[in-house]
């Protein structure tokens, strides 16, 4: 699991960015959705997080801009991979007057989640 909120330091956040992104993307888009389902207290429907929101909970929100970018693109691999195979689905929302592309959990991924089954249903 990622530093998830935690101050860490910038070798500590690296090292967690070079985890993350050397992860298959299975294994990638599974850690993905335990941090989707742990930031999803929205209504079913709302826009969900959006890829620098789901970043932030990975690796923490201590991380620089630099950071965010390295990760960014790995995590929409994971993202792309839970929407394949149903368990989020792309909403598109608005941040800093700015459109983004944001994921909410489907019931079927919220069911995989709380079954423990998000792995194998992504490969």
């Amino acid at each position: 699991m990622g530093v998830f909120g935690r101050k860490g330091d910038e070798a500590e956040i690296r090292a967690e960015i070079d985890r993350l992104s050397s992860l298959a993307l299975n294994d990638l888009a599974s850690e993905i959705m335990d941090t989707l389902v742990a930031m999803d207290d929205l209504p079913r429907g709302a826009r969900g997080p959006d890829d620098y929101e789901v970043v932030d909970a990975m690796i923490g929100r201590k991380s620089t801009s630099a950071d965010k970018l390295d990760l960014v693109g790995v995590i929409a691999e994971g993202l792309q991979v839970l929407e394949h195979a149903g368990l989020v689905y792309p909403v598109v929302g608005l941040r800093n007057q700015s459109y983004s592309m944001n994921y909410a959990v489907t019931r079927a991924g919220a069911a995989a989640a709380a079954a423990g089954t998000v792995r194998q249903l992504v490969g």
